[in-house]
């Protein structure tokens, strides 16, 4: 079966492609593209994992992309369908900032990196980190626990992955628009790398890769009208940044002690395929009961709740690991969260309305032209479909970061560009 999925889901690609008008941005081609990928690796590995998965589990992943793309042809349906498209002569100028602000950014974003990095290591010196020093924080934030930054550091955190997304944003819009490359924009994110350090998961490196390409695409699509002809170019980028991910990858495995352990197919083969191997063990196995409704989907929405005082109960934020050949793992895809909160029919419903919203928040886009705001909110819905194959990451969406990420990128596109950027 395992051999079966990947034929099926390379057969399934084309399909989604010329249905959905031959758009390469779309949900349901990338989650397909995420899911091959996933799938050849679980085949290359049939040594590593010796598991082949039910027939059940097939289905359930060959509908749910069908189901997403039925979301983005219904969202198509409604609203204003016709738009006056985005052509770069309507643009009104080249966003233009000081370099003195971008220095500004930077001091930022590089000391409250500090201070949070900071903070974070004698944390893990007292949790056990006397060998490693800073490289090894991550291993003990992540699997020890227990560590949260103060409300000051995990707001400036906050903000300064704000400001990375709101110069990847001028930086990407000033580059395709108008051929301009100013290389001091990007100063603030080489200062993002302390928070990178702190940081407990790999997955956030995953989110970082998703919006900052989305938010390029959009803005590529969007000047060249959303013509076919550009898929080419984005096809090569969107290559590029996956085999760019995959080397940070492997690097950044080594804080937490995963890229000393295993070899390095094997590591790969554990984060990108066992997902797979965990739905299918999921569905085929006895359903277990939830300790509250959306449990896995709302669980971020239901920590702030019970941090403002309300009386929900405590939710284990990591699944059961379960074992295969050569190795162990607990993460189930994201269509399993789905199924555990909702039940078949409720998960494939929930995923017609992320395609249906991925693609109204696009036709927005694509009618009131390329604001940053919406630029990071279509980047971030696409997170979840990014990982689809891989693990669950709904909850990185559907929580209060977002809402304060969304209140620093209006703060900052007020006060450094003045004006949002739209059709004339």
């Amino acid at each position: 079966m395992n051999l079966l999925l990947l034929i099926l889901l390379i057969l399934e690609l084309p399909v989604i492609y010329y249905i959905n008008g031959k758009n390469i941005v779309s949900p349901s081609f990338i989650g397909c593209c995420g899911f091959i990928l996933s799938a050849f690796v679980l085949n290359l590995s049939g040594d590593f994992f010796q598991y082949d998965i039910h027939a059940f589990t097939v289905f359930i992943i060959l509908i749910t992309l069908i189901i997403i793309l039925l979301g983005e042809k219904f969202a198509n349906k409604i609203g204003t369908t016709k738009f006056s498209l985005y052509r770069v002569e309507e643009q009104e100028s080249i966003i233009t900032i000081s370099s003195f602000t971008y220095i500004v950014l930077f001091l930022f974003v590089i000391v409250s990196g500090y201070l949070y990095l900071q903070d974070a290591y004698v944390y893990s010196l007292k949790v056990g980190n006397s060998v490693g020093g800073y490289f090894s924080i991550a291993r003990y934030t992540r699997f020890v626990g227990g560590y949260s930054p103060s409300t000051i550091l995990g707001q400036a955190s906050v903000l300064s992955e704000s400001i990375v997304y709101f110069c990847m944003y001028v930086f990407f819009y000033n580059l395709v628009l108008f051929k301009k490359r100013n290389l001091v924009t990007l100063l603030p994110l080489t200062g993002f790398v302390f928070h990178i350090l702190v940081n407990d998961g790999r997955s956030a490196i995953i989110k970082y890769f998703c919006v900052s390409c989305i938010m390029y695409f959009v803005i590529y699509k969007q000047a060249n009208g959303w013509k076919k002809e550009a898929n080419k170019k984005l096809l090569r980028i969107g290559i590029c940044s996956v085999l760019a991910f995959l080397v940070v990858f492997r690097i950044l495995g080594y804080r937490t002690g995963t890229s000393i352990n295993n070899a390095l197919w094997d590591n790969l083969s554990e984060y990108l395929s066992s997902g797979i191997v965990g739905l299918d063990i999921s569905t085929t196995a006895e359903a277990t009961g939830n300790q509250i409704f959306g449990q896995n989907t709302f669980k971020a929405i239901y920590e702030t709740l019970r941090g403002w005082g309300a009386n929900v109960p405590i939710i284990n934020a990591n699944r059961e690991f379960f074992s295969f050949a050569q190795g162990t793992s607990n993460v189930y895809t994201g269509i399993d969260g789905y199924i555990l909160d909702f039940g078949l029919i409720g998960a494939f419903f929930a995923f017609f309305l992320w395609g249906a919203v991925i693609k109204w928040t696009e036709k927005r886009v694509k009618k009131c032209g390329l604001s940053l705001i919406w630029l990071y909110f279509i980047g971030l819905l696409y997170y979840p479909v990014t990982m689809l194959s891989i693990a669950g990451a709904t909850h990185v969406v559907l929580c209060m970061p977002t809402i304060y990420t969304i209140v620093y990128l209006w703060l900052l596109q007020q006060v450094l560009i003045y004006k949002r950027v739209k059709v004339k």
